[in-house]
């Protein structure tokens, strides 16, 4: 039926796009197809800056190869900070390899950061927190790193709202709102914004 491709054709987009066979290449490390991974850097890092307009310290984790920190310092050119933190070695050395003198980057998993208490003004974690260790513990982190007027952003799966939201919550963060980031006639990816 007519009606049924209609409403099955933007899943199958969906599906398509993330199988990587709509955008090209699939992007190293992630699994992301390229184009659609470059998509979320952009959209991730509208949303975050629509959250706090003027911060100075930028702080990125699970940064991966740093795109989202390179969208971050070409967008608040100001910044007095911009810090990516990955457990991932590689990536790092990607990062490392390409990265504007601005840009600081250290190893260190999501639930033990190793700077002090309210350091940064926007905390940003870009599709990857429910894949950390323990969840919970990575965004307590990112609350306990953010400053009292300071914003945390979290890009995931836009199914997983519920979960990330309670994450939130068990964090000692309030979800100030939820901004879509991505879709394919559904959402498929959300920033869920929060305050501490």
């Amino acid at each position: 039926m007519a009606g049924d491709f209609a409403f099955r054709a933007p899943i199958d987009a969906a599906r398509d796009v993330l199988a990587g066979g709509a955008t090209g290449a699939v992007s190293s490390g992630d699994g992301l197809p390229a184009r659609l991974r470059a998509t979320i850097v952009e959209r991730t890092a509208d949303a975050a800056l629509t959250a706090l307009q003027l911060p100075l310290r930028i702080l990125d984790v699970g940064c991966g190869a740093g795109e989202l920190l390179h969208e971050m310092v070409v967008r608040v050119p100001y910044g007095e900070a911009f810090v990516g933190v990955d457990d991932d070695p590689d990536a790092l050395a990607a990062a490392r390899g390409i990265a504007d003198p601005r840009m600081e980057f250290r190893l260190a998993p999501p639930e033990s950061l190793p700077f002090d208490d309210a350091s940064f003004d926007l905390v940003v974690a870009a599709a990857g927190v429910l894949t950390w260790r323990d969840p919970a513990a990575g965004l307590a982190e990112l609350g306990r790193v953010v400053s009292d007027t300071g914003r945390v952003v979290v890009a995931e799966r836009a199914r997983a709202g519920k979960t990330v939201r309670e994450l939130l919550r068990r964090a000692g963060l309030t979800n100030e709102r939820d901004e879509t980031v991505v879709r394919l006639g559904l959402p498929i990816v959300r920033a869920f914004i929060a305050f501490p």
